[in-house]
């Protein structure tokens, strides 16, 4: 049943994700024409205005993708558990568990397809299909000299990085669902609260305890790796030390409270659930 909860949020706004992905790939190969242009005609006036505008154009298409897919995420939970659509869905013979993960899956797998369609459209642009190798190599050289550690393998680090990033996305996901849940849940006062106010409110509540716990986890890497270490790093192992310490905390905190989030919504979910 999982399965077709997905496929049905996959195709909800199908059409909008098309439209979004054509718009892409048309900047894209305008972009590509235009720079093949101005390389060839050089100071040629039309291909000198044409060559921005279309990269622009094209910049625009990667960030419409990108918000779309992330906020579409977060209003389709809304709209589909917790507002109208919410007594429809939950007559269904599966779990809060199940809804919940559908939309968590759906978003994510979204979010692939989009960045897929990304890259592929920006080999086009820069007509080069495996520019991301030469990207990645030069990103990992200047975050090894930006650390003064040229020399010493940063690949690790880069790649604990990256997960804490990715992993980042789907939290700001799941914190979302969980302000949603909350302000729509709660019943405040006489009943007549705005629910979307009260998931705002939530928000920022939920943000504070985030920061104050992050907050506790640097003062404990402070206390592992010592202020003296930290001041001056004697050795480029110490600096590589406090990264690590660094960037496993972020991603330690940002797992816990994920898992938090999400069982704090799918409770609230089944035991609280108060449609509009």
């Amino acid at each position: 049943m999982l399965g077709k909860l997905i496929k049905y949020d996959f195709k909800a706004n199908i059409k909008i994700y098309f439209g979004m992905y054509i718009f892409l790939l048309a900047t894209a190969l305008l972009a590509a024409l235009s720079d093949w242009g101005a390389s060839k005609y050089q100071g040629a006036l039309p291909w000198v205005i044409l060559d921005p505008i279309t990269k622009v154009m094209y910049v625009i298409g990667i960030v419409a993708v990108l918000a779309v897919t992330f906020f579409d995420a977060v209003l389709r939970y809304r709209k589909n558990l917790l507002k109208d659509e919410g007594y429809l869905m939950h007559t269904l013979p599966v779990t809060a568990a199940s809804l919940y993960f559908s939309k968590l899956i759906t978003a994510i797998l979204k979010m692939i397809v989009g960045c897929v369609v990304i890259y592929l459209t920006s080999t086009i642009v820069v007509r080069d299909f495996f520019w991301i190798v030469d990207f990645c190599k030069g990103f990992k050289t200047g975050f090894a000299e930006s650390l003064g550690v040229l020399g010493v393998s940063a690949t690790p680090l880069v790649i604990l990085l990256g997960v804490v990033m990715i992993l980042s996305v789907v939290a700001s996901w799941v914190q979302f669902y969980l302000c949603l849940t909350l302000g729509y849940t709660w019943n405040y006062g006489n009943g007549n609260t705005n629910r979307d106010i009260m998931s705002v409110v939530s928000y920022f509540i939920i943000y504070a305890v985030l920061q104050v716990v992050s907050l506790a986890a640097m003062f404990i890497v402070v206390a592992i790796v010592g202020v003296d270490n930290i001041a001056h790093f004697e050795t480029v192992e110490s600096m590589l030390n406090y990264m690590y310490w660094t960037f496993g905390m972020s991603l330690g905190i940002t797992v816990v409270s994920t898992v938090v989030c999400m069982v704090l919504s799918i409770k609230r979910l089944e035991k609280k659930l108060n449609l509009e």
